[in-house]
């Protein structure tokens, strides 16, 4: 009978397979995972509220999950299983207090102590900062992370004031109050206690009134209060009735004032002090509105607010 012989090549390919053969048994009988997961019965409910982007080492242990850089021995030890749960509940249950609050004026500790995420509370000062209002404690599942455990464990003390959710009441020109009916304001001569006293001014809006007066020279249109950061047109038409603008207004020299000097008026930027200043350099002296009218790199809306600030002279 004949040998059976192999060539060299032959026999490193042999070899090579009976490796993959025992390299593939060896991880079939050790190191294949059991796919096998064991989930506690109570977690039904919580399973469905997580958020797997934000979920902390408590809430691991609740899915039986291992915690990152740990192993983990996944299976079917339900009595260990029941006493794990228990013992995160209690201490999740143990960590937050429960009291009445309002959505609209709870502080940020006030959030936590209840028992929310420091990444939901963030959101609902966010939501509040850009005019959100929480009108039912419903509302408060608009709230991204918020999960519904905890919803349903904090909306039954969710008390929100009624009162803040009424809108403020505008006064008309007829139950404007007696004494602003009869008292006139005079925007170029009146302090900011004065300024106060009109409807839908407060202190900042009187400040920012005067400051502004002062930088353009006095008022010579009640309208130009609209031109104040705050101030809308709605104020001026509720109380077209009692403001007056009257009173001489601080001038410029159009002929003789320097470049810097005219900048620092509000309506006079470096494009029109240099459209100004060199017209004169070519043209001479501007002696009338007319004359400013023919300074063709100042646009009319900038002429019509510049006018009355000029002395021709």
């Amino acid at each position: 009978m004949e040998k059976l012989l192999f060539t060299k090549s032959e026999r490193r390919s042999i070899i090579f397979l009976i490796g993959i053969g025992l390299a593939f048994q060896t991880y079939s009988i050790y190191l294949k995972p059991n796919n096998s997961l064991s989930i506690h019965p109570s977690l039904n409910d919580y399973l469905t509220s997580v958020n797997i982007e934000t979920i902390d080492s408590s809430e691991l242990v609740l899915l039986k999950q291992p915690k990152k850089n740990e192993k983990s021995k996944i299976g079917n030890e339900d009595s260990k299983d029941n006493t794990e749960f228990n013992n995160v509940m209690q201490e999740r249950n143990s960590s937050f207090q429960l009291f009445n609050f309002d959505p609209n004026s709870l502080d940020s500790i006030g959030f936590i102590k209840l028992g929310l995420k420091p990444w939901t509370v963030k959101n609902i000062l966010k939501y509040r900062n850009h005019n959100g209002v929480f009108k039912k404690s419903s509302d408060l599942q608009k709230i991204y992370s918020l999960d519904s455990i905890t919803f349903d464990r904090i909306k039954g003390y969710c008390s929100i004031d009624s009162e803040r959710l009424k809108p403020k009441k505008l006064l008309s020109k007829d139950n404007l109050p007696t004494s602003s009916k009869t008292n006139f304001v005079n925007i170029n001569l009146a302090d900011t206690s004065l300024l106060k006293t009109i409807y839908g001014i407060g202190p900042k809006l009187a400040s920012r009134i005067i400051k502004y007066r002062k930088n353009i020279g006095g008022f010579h249109s009640v309208n130009q209060l609209t031109e104040v950061y705050g101030i809308e047109k709605e104020i001026i038409v509720k109380n077209s009735s009692i403001l007056t603008c009257t009173g001489p207004l601080k001038k410029v020299s159009i002929n003789t004032i320097s470049k810097d000097s005219l900048v620092k008026h509000f309506y006079f930027n470096f494009k029109t002090a240099n459209a100004i200043l060199k017209y004169r350099k070519q043209h001479g002296k501007i002696e009338s509105p007319d004359a400013l009218n023919k300074i063709i790199a100042i646009d009319s809306l900038t002429k019509t607010k510049i006018k009355p600030y000029i002395d021709f002279t």
